[in-house]
């Protein structure tokens, strides 16, 4: 059996237990399957909807009730609190996401910042009476770009140069690892923001997901990919001082290419005094 078939029996699994529970009224696959992007390195993300009296019933009962679909590895209650399960799988353990949501909360899909291809993609098993497929119906193929480009444009840049001053002052402080998180988690995260803003088209796609690097090996031009290499931090605190003087330099040079083409403002001035400052 390979990944892909693997990956099917442990859904084909869920599946039947769920609609054989009458706790569970509905099963949504919410991730990149329902898009049509699955392939064998692909997790599973799929929303469970469990009647309202059944909610902490079912949470207190979950990984027993995980067990049944393959040998777990890891079952745990993840970062964004709900249930995380990792299944025994070759060439690689398949991960699936287990979102427990009431099912009065179903009509609010339809706000969800999704983009599944088609109905049946997204809705694995409704058993509540239609809510959840109608719910869907309003989401295919929705745009997942920026709403607002000019205010996207002014969140981003602006994070962008307070977060740079932010870790060229830890730096000097010597709170080396402050630093080299923030830059990662802030500066880097905001420049790929600011590069997919600059590269329009494809590249704004799936805006508002927290992957922010999501799509820029096919979104941007080799020169930009070669100027967002050289931003990767060699050890040490010169390391990391180096990659942010160029990080800002980069930022710069981008945050002027889409004044110059969408004519909105920007923080010049504070761009400039930060790229002297990074740069000594």
């Amino acid at each position: 059996m390979n990944a892909d078939e693997a990956r099917a029996a442990i859904l084909a699994r869920i599946l039947d237990s769920a609609r054989r529970d009458p706790r569970i009224a509905g099963v949504m696959d919410y991730g990149s399957s329902s898009e049509g992007r699955a392939d064998q390195w692909s997790d599973l993300d799929l929303a469970l909807f469990v009647r309202d009296e059944d909610v902490e019933g079912f949470l207190n009962d979950w990984k027993r009730w995980s067990a049944q679909f393959g040998e777990l590895l890891l079952a745990y209650v993840g970062r964004y609190g709900h249930p995380w399960a990792v299944y025994r799988r070759a060439p690689v353990p398949l991960r699936v996401d287990f979102d427990v949501i009431p099912v009065s909360r179903a009509p609010s899909v339809a706000e969800w910042q999704n983009s599944p291809a088609s109905v049946d993609a997204m809705v694995l098993y409704d058993g509540g009476g239609g809510v959840l497929t109608a719910a869907v119906t309003r989401i295919v193929g929705q745009s997942l770009r920026p709403p607002d480009p000019p205010a996207a444009f002014e969140a981003e840049c602006g994070d962008f140069w307070y977060f740079a001053l932010f870790v060229y002052c830890k730096l000097q402080r010597r709170e080396h690892w402050v630093a080299r998180q923030v830059f990662h988690s802030e500066v880097v995260d905001h420049l790929l923001r600011l590069l997919r803003l600059e590269a329009g088209g494809e590249a704004l796609e799936h805006w508002r997901w927290k992957q922010n690097a999501f799509g820029v090996e096919r979104t941007l031009s080799p020169e930009r990919l070669g100027q967002l290499e050289a931003c990767v931090p060699e050890s040490g605190a010169a390391g990391l001082s180096r990659a942010l003087a160029v990080s800002v330099a980069l930022g710069a040079e981008v945050c002027a290419s889409i004044v110059e083409r969408e004519g909105w403002a920007w923080p010049s001035e504070l761009a400039g005094e930060t790229r002297a400052l990074v740069s000594t």
